[in-house]
C-alpha cells in the first residue's frame, strides 16, 4: 500500500491540514509530533491525531531518520514504537484491529511490517542490557491486571508485584482446562484465548451492574445524582414502547395504534435487546450511514446522505467546539410509580405528584 506522502514532515503537515475529529468513522490515535522519547510534552500543540497506519510510518520514518544521524537510542525509541502499533501491544480497539489488518492485505505493507520487525527484534538483541543475548522466555511468565478486562501480558517472574506490575496475578496454566499454556499464548488454544477473554468481560460487566445497582439503593446518591439531573434537558418529547423484540421511541399521539399491534409502554427489554446480534447490526448499520453536524452550538444526527445540503445550509461536520453554555435549558425532574420511570418537565411535577408518582427515579 504506497502512501502520497515519503517523509515524516509529509504526514504531520497531511494531517495539520485536515480537519480530524475522533468517533466519526475513521480511527484516529494522538501522536507526539516530537514524541515524548525524544523530549517532547503532552500540550496540545505537540500533539495530532493520526490513523494507524500513519501512525506507523510516522515512526518508522523517524526511527530511519535518527538511525541515519547515528542516534541509535532514539532509533530504538521509534522502530519500537512502529511495532507496537502494529502488533497491538498498545492500546487495541476493534476499529484499530479492523485497520491495520485491512493495510497488511497488502503486500508492500506486509513487506514494511515484517521489516519493522526484524528491526525490532535486532535492536533489542543488539543494543542495551542484553546486548548480543537471546531473550530468555523460560523467565516470562503470563499475568493479568487483577479485576479488569485487559488481556493478559507476558513479564518477567521477578518483576511482579513490583512497580508497574502491582495488582496482577499470575496465570499459570490454560484458565479454561488448565492444561499447560503455550509460550505464545496464555491458554492451550486459541479457542479457549477467545473464550477466557470473553469471560472476564462478561464477569466484570456484571460486577459494574451490581455496583451500580448497590449505588442506587443508597438514598444520599440516588437524591444526589437527581438533584444533579434536575435542570438538564431531555434528549426527545417521545416515549418508548417495546413488542418484546424492538425498542423505539414515538410521539404520544401515536401510542393507541402501536398498542393495537401488539406493543406495549416502557423498554424493559431494552438491556437484553442491546446485547443481542441483532442490535449490534442496526446500531452498526446506523453509524455507517449517519453522521453528526454542528451550527450555531445545535448538533444534530444527520444521514450521510444528507450531509452535502447541510454543509451548504452553513452546518459543519462533528461535534467538536459546541457546548450546551449560553443554550437556555428547560427545568427537568425524574419520577417514578411502580415500575415506570419518566423524565418531566419540571413545570409539571406538581401535576404528576398529585396523580400518585414519586419524585425519584428508584
Amino acid at each position: 500500500m504506497e502512501l502520497e506522502f515519503k517523509s515524516y514532515n509529509e504526514i504531520i503537515e497531511k494531517a495539520k491540514s485536515e480537519v480530524r475529529e475522533k468517533g466519526h468513522g475513521i480511527y484516529y490515535e494522538n501522536h507526539h509530533i516530537i514524541p515524548r522519547n525524544m523530549g517532547g510534552d503532552d500540550t496540545r500543540d505537540n500533539l495530532i491525531l493520526l490513523t494507524a497506519i500513519e501512525h506507523v510510518y510516522a515512526h518508522y520514518f523517524l526511527a530511519l531518520d535518527c538511525e541515519a544521524k547515528g542516534d541509535i537510542q532514539h532509533y530504538i525509541a521509534n522502530i519500537q514504537a512502529a511495532w507496537l502499533v502494529i502488533s497491538g501491544k498498545s492500546k487495541f480497539t476493534a476499529k484499530k484491529r479492523k485497520s491495520i489488518e485491512d493495510w497488511l492485505k497488502d503486500e508492500n505493507a506486509q513487506k514494511l511490517s515484517l521489516e519493522i520487525k526484524q528491526k525490532f527484534r535486532e535492536s533489542r538483541i543488539n543494543n542495551g542490557p542484553n546486548k548480543g543475548k537471546k531473550l530468555n522466555m523460560k523467565d516470562r511468565i503470563w499475568a493479568q491486571k487483577d479485576g479488569t478486562t485487559q488481556k493478559p501480558v507476558r513479564i518477567l517472574e521477578r518483576n511482579l508485584g513490583q512497580g508497574s506490575w502491582v495488582g496482577y496475578i499470575k496465570i499459570v496454566d490454560c484458565p479454561i482446562c488448565h492444561q499447560a499454556n503455550s509460550e505464545t499464548s496464555f491458554a492451550c488454544s486459541e479457542a479457549h484465548e477467545k473464550e477466557y477473554l470473553e469471560k472476564i468481560k462478561n464477569e466484570f460487566r456484571a460486577k459494574r451492574g451490581e455496583e451500580v445497582k448497590a449505588r442506587w439503593q443508597n438514598e444520599e446518591y440516588a437524591k444526589r445524582i437527581i438533584d444533579a439531573n434536575t435542570g438538564i434537558a431531555h434528549g426527545s418529547t417521545g416515549i418508548w414502547i417495546t413488542n418484546g423484540i424492538d425498542t423505539k421511541m414515538i410521539q404520544e399521539s401515536e401510542l393507541e395504534k402501536y398498542t393495537n399491534q401488539g406493543w406495549s409502554r416502557g423498554r424493559s427489554n431494552i438491556q437484553g435487546y442491546a446485547q443481542t446480534e441483532e442490535y449490534k447490526q442496526k446500531l452498526s448499520e446506523r453509524r455507517k450511514n449517519s453522521c453528526y453536524v454542528k451550527k450555531d452550538g445545535v448538533v444534530k444526527e444527520i444521514k450521510l446522505d444528507e450531509l452535502e445540503t447541510y454543509i451548504s445550509d452553513g452546518w459543519t461536520r462533528g461535534t467538536y467546539g459546541t457546548s450546551r453554555k449560553g443554550i437556555k435549558q428547560p427545568a427537568m425532574a425524574w419520577v417514578h410509580k411502580a415500575t415506570e420511570i419518566k423524565r418531566i418537565r419540571k413545570e409539571n411535577l406538581q401535576e404528576y405528584l398529585d396523580n400518585g408518582w414519586v419524585k425519584g427515579r428508584k
